[in-house]
């Protein structure tokens, strides 16, 4: 089994992880996760969950994040850091896929995008020319409709 296990193929802005820890520490009586966003910009600390498989904690990933690193300690204070190395993963930014349906697109990525959800809605609905990619930030960064 492997030392981090992620519940997910790929890691994606904006989104929910759940990672199990095998590692060095796993025989101890309790185990933390600290993570670093965006080349440790941003830290956080949270106790993992003691189970069969391992030791489990579901972390939120922000919607500017792009890496995200890992190491664990036990309540005596001893790290597990993939010598020195940290577990390290790179974050997807988050993507809009578009099934083939026959009524306007209706998903909670829109409750905070009204004009996005309109103009695709629009788009939709008028059957004009399918859109190839969107913007979604500020730093005009195109992403592709799947």
């Amino acid at each position: 089994m492997d030392t981090v296990q992620i519940d997910k193929k790929e890691i994606i802005a904006n989104d929910n992880i759940t990672l199990t820890y095998n590692g060095e520490l796993k025989h101890s009586k309790r185990v933390f996760v600290h993570y670093g966003l965006n080349n440790w910009t941003n830290t956080n600390e949270v106790p993992m969950k003691s189970t069969v498989n391992g030791f489990v904690a579901t972390i939120s990933i922000p919607s500017d994040a792009y890496n995200i690193e890992f190491a664990f300690r036990n309540e005596l204070n001893n790290w597990d850091n993939n010598s020195n190395m940290n577990y390290s993963f790179s974050v997807c930014p988050p993507s809009l896929f578009v099934e083939d349906t026959s009524s306007p697109l209706e998903t909670p990525f829109f409750n905070t995008d009204f004009l996005l959800e309109y103009n695709l809605n629009q788009n939709f609905t008028n059957n004009q020319e399918q859109a190839s990619e969107f913007m979604l930030d500020q730093n005009r960064k195109s992403y592709p409709i799947f």
